[in-house]
């Protein structure tokens, strides 16, 4: 019995290295197409929605599509004050015109993201976000 309790805890270990190696490599996917404002919070977030990963890492390119390459983005987690339940990642796309960006966004609204919000469950919310 006592082998069965060794190669239980060497699965064990493998599949810890497996999902750890997959996770760095989603947290890079993150860092690299997001600045992310209140990392710890995102983190937990996510953790707790972890089908959330593979739809903020097509965000960005999606968004580039419609604002340009260099387009920032900013990820940050959020929860509502008045509702304890109530918690969203938020996707601001950093502008300066409204004039100018308010047609991308209802463009890329409607090109992908209403095909697609669904899958977020509503726990993601793609804004624009006004800069100086």
């Amino acid at each position: 019995m006592q082998l069965d309790t060794i190669e239980n805890v060497s699965v064990i270990e493998q599949l810890q290295s497996a999902f750890a190696t997959h996770t760095r490599t989603h947290a890079e996917h993150l860092a690299k197409d997001y600045i992310i404002e209140n990392p710890k919070e995102v983190a937990d977030f996510i953790g707790d929605n972890l089908f959330l990963l593979q739809l903020l890492e097509e965000i960005p390119t999606k968004i580039r599509t419609h604002f340009g390459k260099k387009q920032e983005l900013i990820l940050q987690f959020f929860a509502d004050p008045e509702d304890v339940n109530w918690h969203r990642l938020l996707v601001n796309v950093q502008t300066k015109s409204a004039k100018d960006s308010r047609p991308k966004l209802d463009k890329f609204d409607e090109d992908w993201w209403i095909d697609n919000e669904e899958r977020s469950d509503s726990k993601i919310l793609i804004n624009l976000e006004f800069v100086k």
